[in-house]
């Protein structure tokens, strides 16, 4: 099978080249131009790869010709409210593009790579499953919203001819450079802070996402979304797991919500003054009062029990690459 890989430089993306071309699929990366290719080079040296841009129609009308899947993995991760219009045009209007060039080209599948953000929270429900509905409020941030709303797209595809199949992965554990979700956990871990916020988070490693991602599409699961999820962690758990792998000091202090509360002005206006990303954002404080947890059940089910990787191993693994 003819595949192609947006945002094919990202960490999901990387490794969903890696993963379905070892399983014997002719797959092409499509990145933007000065795109970082270091992850790539490292781990799918041998995939060929295309440039394109989801905001450049005619480049995705000559990168996807030919195919028979297109597994859309880009887009933009962010909490800061400076990137909040790039979040819209490239996560919204980009899945846009994606759906209509396959529909305009008779690409028959396509599989959306969303998040369990895209599932929306609700303070009253902290476990979430695939049927959870979207309600408007303010844990909801505006990542949240955008992947929400090109999630919507995909299902527009699906309703217009398209076999559309939507993954929503949490938090992807791997070996990401710092300017990636994850990474920006290992870095923050690295410089071995004393400090640490309550709260979880759910995680799943890059590898049984991918893994998962392959087996669906030979299931044909499509018209079907799952939530791929191994497990959430708290914060100072984490860090304390991933201080020892790297021999630094594990945070040892408590940073409450309402300092957490003080500090943000001042951390928006460093961001502000010195064109550097907010490390905090409003709605990463309020999620740390909940902790939600987002249930497996139906991919473990599908796939009769998958064996996830162990949050030690993944730790690992990831540090030492």
């Amino acid at each position: 099978m003819k595949v192609l890989v947006t945002g094919a430089n990202g960490i999901v993306g990387t490794f969903l080249c890696k993963e379905l071309s070892d399983n014997g699929h002719e797959v092409v990366g499509m990145v933007r131009e000065h795109s970082d290719l270091a992850l790539m080079r490292q781990y799918c040296p041998d995939v060929a790869l295309v440039k394109g841009d989801v905001l450049d129609l005619l480049s995705l009308v000559g990168a996807f010709e030919g195919k028979d899947l297109i597994v859309h993995c880009a887009a933009v991760v962010s909490f800061d409210s400076k990137d909040k219009h790039d979040l819209f045009v490239v996560n919204v209007e980009g899945t846009q593009n994606v759906i209509n060039t396959c529909l305009s080209l008779g690409i028959p599948r396509v599989v959306h790579v969303s998040s369990v953000a895209a599932l929306g929270r609700d303070k009253n429900k902290l476990e979430l499953d695939e049927k959870a509905k979207w309600i408007e409020g303010e844990l909801n941030s505006a990542y949240a919203k955008s992947k929400y709303l090109s999630e919507l797209e995909a299902w527009r595809g699906d309703n217009e001819g398209l076999e559309v199949l939507v993954v929503n992965p949490s938090v992807v554990l791997g070996p990401a450079s710092q300017k990636q979700s994850s990474g920006q956990l290992f870095d923050l871990a690295k410089k071995g802070k004393s400090l640490f916020v309550d709260g979880k988070f759910n995680y799943i490693d890059v590898r049984d996402l991918v893994k998962i991602v392959y087996l669906l599409i030979e299931k044909e699961a499509y018209g079907e979304r799952y939530i791929l999820n191994n497990g959430n962690i708290s914060y100072q758990h984490f860090f304390g797991k991933t201080a020892k792998i790297l021999g630094v000091n594990a945070p040892k202090v408590e940073v409450k919500r309402w300092q957490l509360y003080m500090l943000w002005p001042v951390f928006s206006l460093f961001s502000l003054l010195f064109r550097k990303k907010s490390i905090v954002s409003k709605e990463m404080i309020q999620l740390t009062k909940y902790h939600f947890k987002y249930k497996n059940n139906k991919v473990n089910a599908f796939l009769d029990g998958f064996e996830y990787t162990s949050i030690d191993e993944t730790l690992n693994w990831a540090l030492k690459n």
